[in-house]
């Protein structure tokens, strides 16, 4: 094989025969061709009819090495609230399984309006108090606008929780793709702060106090976390309190998986003579009802609370 030299060489494509062999157009039309396979192969589409296809080509054939082909591929976002109504989508690249097989993306920040009146009509409800809104990619939408370069429009808020999908590698609720949950206060219909930097964690701009300090004794409490309902598994970050309560009170508090087997534990604080409270943070994991167990060693006088802290965005999304 030999590059081919002279005014053939601008593809800069190899063929048979000693440097300057002429290559016939059909040839390279077949190697156009074959490219094109194997990069559409990988679920990434080259237009063919376009003239010039080989910036298509580079650029396909970059997605295919990073990796950006794969099923359930992800470039998070940094996720960002504005004020009670709006927040800020940056940057970011999914691999859409929908109606169709594609990647989309937005290369700015994109402000985006919950509720029915805001960026999409198919947004649910106006806000109310204590409510998950999951922001989903709007497959419809995405379909209508016929481009994969999104706006707000083309994504979608709704309090119906996604599911996991083993063959779309990420959480679906039908065709649309759950990239995100946001809370609003209980008492208020706005979103609650919150911050995020593009990683997997979610925090809460002021701790949800989960468990008020209680006297659980050895028999414990489940407590249920205020996160979003991405079911068992889901991960969130808490604090747990131990309050000294009077003379001869002593023992540990323990956090577990709920109906975990016995002695399945993590010691996450102490009560006991000398330690008027304890605190400690831990990164926990809840049962499908989104609860934990938390239980002290010994029965006393010793009080327990929780607070959440925060969430972790799952695998896949």
């Amino acid at each position: 094989m030999h590059r081919t030299e002279g005014e053939n060489n601008d593809s800069g494509l190899f063929t048979d025969g000693p440097p300057g062999t002429a290559v016939e157009q059909n040839w390279l039309n077949a190697v156009q061709e074959e490219i094109c396979n194997v990069i559409e192969y990988a679920g990434l589409t080259v237009e063919t009819a376009v003239t010039d296809t080989r910036l298509q080509l580079y650029n396909a054939i970059l997605l295919f090495i990073s990796g950006a082909s794969l099923t359930g591929y992800i470039e998070r976002p940094r996720f960002e609230r504005i004020d009670w109504t709006h927040i800020d989508i940056h940057p970011g690249i999914y691999r859409h399984c929908g109606s169709a097989d594609q990647m989309v993306k937005w290369d700015g920040a994109i402000r985006f309006e919950f509720g029915p009146l805001g960026s999409n009509p198919d947004s649910e409800g106006l806000l109310a108090g204590d409510v998950w809104y999951y922001l989903y990619l709007d497959d419809s939408a995405i379909v209508t606008a016929g481009t994969n370069t999104l706006t707000a429009s083309e994504f979608v808020a709704v309090t119906t929780a996604p599911t996991w999908s083993n063959t779309k590698h990420g959480w679906y609720n039908g065709n649309d793709r759950c990239i995100f949950a946001v809370k609003t206060y209980a008492a208020l219909a706005a979103l609650e702060y919150f911050l995020h930097d593009g990683g997997e964690y979610v925090s809460y701009g002021a701790c949800e106090n989960d468990l008020a300090l209680t006297d659980i004794d050895m028999v414990g409490a489940n407590v249920a976390l205020s996160i979003p309902n991405f079911g068992a598994g889901t991960q969130a970050q808490c604090v747990f309190y131990t309050n000294y309560v009077a003379a001869g009170d002593a023992g540990y508090l323990y956090y577990s998986l709920k109906d975990a087997p016995g002695g399945t534990h993590h010691r996450v604080g102490w009560c006991g003579a000398g330690t008027t409270h304890s605190v400690c943070t831990d990164r926990v994991v809840v049962d499908s009802l989104l609860e934990i167990t938390v239980n002290f060693q010994a029965n006393s006088n010793c009080t327990a609370a929780v607070d959440t802290l925060g969430w972790y965005i799952p695998r896949g999304m």
